[in-house]
């Protein structure tokens, strides 16, 4: 697919590691077994290496009950179904919300004309740009101001983004490393404004184990992201949800099911002649309403 067409999308792995926390703090267990190469990369190269650290733009939870977990991420602005657990799942979520605003009286709305010859609603900051060299990548990386001087808005053109999973992740990692300052003589910046949101399943961790002492394993039954991100004269927020259950490992137990004439009685202790005896038909089979 021609990186013209291909669709716009956005990630964070700090929901899904929120999730995963979250499940450590439930069960008392760090150990996570995972059954692919995805999973062993993500465990090795992204959680292991945040686990523990805590963000003030980070929340989770965790629920047995499908419609709290649903609630909750409804009061976040995330609508996303979940199927009602059974007796031996439960729930997780959490949620990534990062709001930020350009410095006052910097930005103002602008039309940019786009590579693709149309023109689109965009931004224009003015005052001093931070520009910036990276290793490896052939265009220029900038910082867009904003008022928290403890949290950073970068930008640079990429074509022919990476594809594979936590392929941005990497790639922005790697720039915001070997970047270092470079004079350029432009006054301000013009960038698109953005509306995205997307969702899509977590396949690649479905299947990710914990141990759970001397009972059954946990593993993940089903994953879902849901990613937002809106730019414009204002500033950007940056959102993203993560939702999972998980589930013992075996095959859930089915009960017993009398389907058939039976025998009923009742017995006491310390008493050889049961106290009560019936076999039942179906022609008893009917609610009684009540039992006095």
């Amino acid at each position: 697919m021609s990186s013209h067409t291909l669709p716009s999308f956005a990630c964070s792995t700090w929901p899904i590691g929120a999730c995963l926390e979250k499940v450590e703090q439930l069960v008392g267990e760090r150990m996570w077994v995972p059954i692919n190469e995805i999973q062993s990369t993500y465990l090795r190269a992204l959680y292991y290496r945040t686990r523990g650290v805590n963000l003030d733009v980070v929340e989770s939870m965790a629920s047995f009950s499908a419609q709290e977990v649903v609630n909750w991420l409804a009061k976040r602005g995330f609508t996303i179904e979940i199927e009602p657990f059974n007796p031996l799942q439960f729930g997780l979520a959490s949620v990534l919300d990062v709001l930020l605003r350009w410095i006052e009286g910097n930005a103002e709305r602008h039309t940019i004309s786009s590579g693709d010859g149309s023109e689109r609603a965009g931004v224009k900051i003015h005052g001093h740009i931070p520009f910036f060299k990276a290793e490896g990548h052939s265009e220029v990386v900038i910082e867009v101001p904003n008022r928290d001087e403890k949290t950073h808005v970068y930008m640079t053109i990429l074509e022919n983004p990476p594809t594979d999973e936590f392929g941005l992740v990497r790639l922005a990692r790697q720039l915001s490393m070997t970047r270092t300052p470079l004079r350029l003589r432009f006054h301000g910046v013009i960038f698109p404004m953005i509306h995205l949101e997307e969702k899509r399943d977590l396949d690649w961790i479905v299947g990710l184990r914990m141990t759970n002492g001397g009972n059954p394993p946990l593993r993940i039954h089903r994953a879902v992201q849901m990613v937002r991100l809106r730019m414009n004269e204002q500033g950007v927020r940056a959102q993203s949800a993560a939702v999972m259950t998980m589930r013992a490992a075996g095959a859930p137990p089915v009960p017993f099911v009398i389907n058939r004439p039976f025998l009923l009685w009742i017995e006491r202790d310390g008493v050889d002649e049961p106290l009560y005896t019936a076999w039942l038909n179906y022609d008893s089979w009917k609610n009684p309403g009540g039992l006095t």
